[in-house]
């Protein structure tokens, strides 16, 4: 598996990159949904060195995906823990149940996202989690029989974080979320990875938010190529902060790095190489003008 540096840190969703290539019918469909909202919230909580006169109110999705490959079900992330929805600061450190704000319903959470799609927890056969922040590996104990695909150094830092990060639980990482899931089946990964062997969904190592980030690219039949990632910044917006990113190496190391331009979902259009994002409801799916929170939502 081939190592790689990058680029990567804070916040950022959906890259949706142009597709030259012909792909068989039979490629996955990916869907989009969300664990709830996070905010509103100063913006300069993520992002402490911001200067203030950029200071700013968000309100952010926490980002669930589901595929529908031909070779498996796939999750990428599952979200806030479930305990979220009626037990926030019993579960995680009350002060960031207050700076989040957390929205999440209990229809929001992936087993009864899986099941308005038709599926249920017991036929996912791999779960990916981008990293191990407690707002995307919150739910994987839901998935005992699935490969859980993540980085090794991911895998360690869940159970051991960098100090900087903090070591306090519940705090960014959540020991809850994990500590029935130690003899899980692990696919632990040292870099990049073709999950199905045909390079139909590739796992690239995206260090930076984290020591062991990872991110995702999907073929898909008639919508391209979809990259997904749990925090995965605009350049632009970084370079117009003047921040360092972690892990980022210096200006003059000239070593490749892999770049990214994130196109999130939040209040523009989101589409699949030229084709809008359509919700799924039960009358089937229609197009969206602009991506609303509450999905699914698929590109097929």
């Amino acid at each position: 598996m081939k190592k790689s540096g990058i680029v990567a840190a804070l916040l950022g969703l959906l890259c949706v990159f142009g597709s030259s290539g012909t792909f068989a019918a039979d490629t996955a469909k990916v869907y989009w949904t969300t664990s709830g909202m996070f905010g509103p919230f100063d913006i300069r909580g993520l992002i402490p060195a911001l200067p203030v006169e950029k200071s700013r109110q968000i309100t952010i999705p926490v980002s669930m995906w589901i595929i529908d490959h031909p070779k498996g079900l796939v999750v990428f992330d599952t979200g806030n823990n479930v305990a979220i929805v009626d037990n926030c600061k019993g579960y995680w450190a009350p002060g960031n149940c207050d700076f989040l704000k957390p929205s999440q319903k209990r229809e929001d959470v992936i087993d009864m996202q899986l099941k308005k799609l038709g599926y249920s927890v017991d036929k996912v056969k791999v779960v990916v989690s981008s990293h191990s922040h407690l707002d995307h590996i919150g739910n994987i104990e839901m998935f005992p029989n699935a490969i859980h695909v993540i980085q090794k150094k991911e895998l360690y830092q869940a159970w051991f974080p960098e100090k900087f990060q903090g070591r306090t639980s519940p705090g960014s990482f959540v020991m809850a979320d994990i500590d029935n899931a130690r003899e899980f089946n692990y696919l632990e990964l040292e870099g990049d990875y073709d999950l199905f062997g045909d390079g139909s969904i590739m796992i690239y190592s995206t260090p930076g938010h984290t020591q062991g980030h990872q991110s995702m690219k999907v073929r898909t039949g008639s919508s391209g190529t979809i990259i997904i990632s749990g925090r995965l910044p605009r350049r632009s917006e970084l370079q117009r902060s003047g921040l360092q990113q972690v892990g980022q190496p210096p200006e003059n190391d000239a070593r490749p790095r892999r770049r990214a331009t994130v196109h999130g979902p939040r209040r523009r259009t989101v589409r699949c190489q030229g084709r809008p994002l359509v919700q799924v409801s039960k009358s089937g799916l229609r197009p969206l003008e602009k991506a609303p929170f509450g999905g699914p939502f698929c590109c097929r």
